[in-house]
């Protein structure tokens, strides 16, 4: 028999328990992370558009004459 073959179980039965689904966090717990992403996304997508702003608005434009 492989050696490797005798250790699967073993590997298998670890990342099962490893593993945290959305069912094993509390509701408020998931809230709130789902919130803080929401936060944390939308501050993003704000900093890019505020950058992106601000580098057209510096960038050289053409001279007229």
């Amino acid at each position: 028999m492989d050696r490797l073959a005798t250790f699967r179980p073993q590997i298998l039965a670890t990342r099962h328990l490893l593993r945290v689904t959305a069912h094993d966090v509390a509701p408020t717990l998931r809230k709130v992370a789902l919130i803080a992403h929401i936060i944390s996304s939308v501050g993003s997508l704000g900093a890019v558009a505020a950058f992106l702003a601000l580098a057209i608005q510096g960038s050289p434009a053409r001279t007229i004459r």
